[in-house]
């Protein structure tokens, strides 16, 4: 079950420190893909709160068509999706723009995550995964 209400702990920190740490990650944007439109939404309120720039499509195909008008830090993509596959989204990114990191996520089968590393994802989470996850594999990646 995917946690909405789980948010990054900022207990002990003071207000400069947070502002600071959010100001820093405004630079860092992240497109995220998905046909779930609650998951892609979710997810922008959530890195969204963390600090981060984030975009969102719904499709596969509209992944290259975005970085090329807007350039981005990190794609967090679905694998299973109609349209045009994860694994496949994964390859063109790869082929075209092999700065970005890239978070591969799945729901369906974690073999789908092995193969999606395997082809040049820098990590992947098995949803459900809980807003905490989420966040610490984005900073790990890319700060």
């Amino acid at each position: 079950m995917i946690d909405a209400s789980s948010k990054p702990s900022t207990a002990g920190l003071g207000a400069n420190v947070i502002i600071s740490r959010i100001l820093e990650n405004k630079s860092s944007t992240i497109l995220v893909v998905d046909d779930d439109c609650m998951m892609c939404e979710w997810l922008a309120d959530v890195l969204g709160e963390a600090g981060y720039s984030v975009r969102v499509v719904s499709d596969g195909k509209a992944v290259a068509r975005e970085i090329r008008s807007t350039p981005i830090d990190l794609l967090i993509t679905d694998i299973v999706m109609p349209e045009q596959e994860g694994i496949e989204t994964i390859n063109e990114v790869r082929r075209e723009f092999p700065q970005v990191k890239i978070v591969a996520m799945s729901g369906a089968n974690s073999s789908y995550l092995k193969i999606a590393t395997a082809l040049g994802a820098s990590a992947s989470v098995l949803k459900p995964f809980t807003a905490d996850e989420i966040v610490l594999t984005v900073r790990n990646l890319i700060g």
